[in-house]
């Protein structure tokens, strides 16, 4: 089983998702639409997490693939849940700060993501063996120098870089070579 979690004002069909669908055409994948602006990122997790525990309860290998500030809450996952393979795609660890300068999103919303922030992404430096990250090196929305590697364990080496832009082309061949693996999966022919 698969859990897709698409980064701001994306959607559940992502090419992340069209991606799985193409790779593991057998598996399950739960993609579901965030309002990350409007909805209360503790639901958010709460949703996620459900769908982990079921899986569990069906013995099914979980997997995520996040992108961007889906990645937000892939890290949370990750931290609570160390065992799950998590690849993140330009991972956006300050979601405050980009949802800040939209004035529609309330406040009360903004500091939920901050308190996240403070409980898990600061104190998860942890042994993270089972996270993986891909980053654009020309990521025109996250400077992964200054906003991603502060936020990583020291020593952290489950890291790559590649070109495309903070909409990363995950079709492109050299990605998919890269990604297969970490799910466990075959090479392309």
């Amino acid at each position: 089983m698969f859990i897709n979690i698409h980064g701001r004002n994306g959607k559940w069909n992502n090419n992340k998702y069209l991606w799985l669908r193409e790779h593991f055409t057998d598996e399950e994948i739960y993609s579901p639409q965030n309002d990350y602006g409007n909805a209360h990122p503790e639901d958010i997790i709460e949703d996620l997490e459900k769908q982990i525990g079921k899986a569990k309860a069906e013995n099914k290998k979980i997997r995520i693939l996040a992108t961007s500030m889906g990645a937000f809450f892939a890290d949370i996952l990750n931290i609570r849940y160390p065992e799950i393979t998590t690849v993140m795609v330009n991972p956006s660890f300050l979601p405050f700060v980009n949802l800040r300068g939209d004035d529609e999103v309330p406040l009360d919303i903004c500091r939920e993501y901050t308190a996240l922030f403070g409980s898990y992404v600061l104190n998860g430096l942890s042994d993270r063996k089972h996270l993986y990250i891909v980053c654009a090196v020309d990521d025109e929305v996250i400077d992964h120098k200054k906003y991603t590697r502060p936020f990583l364990p020291p020593g952290f080496e489950n890291i790559s870089f590649t070109k495309g832009g903070h909409r990363l082309d995950i079709f492109d061949e050299k990605l998919t070579r890269t990604l297969l693996p970490l799910f466990g999966a075959n090479q392309p022919h």
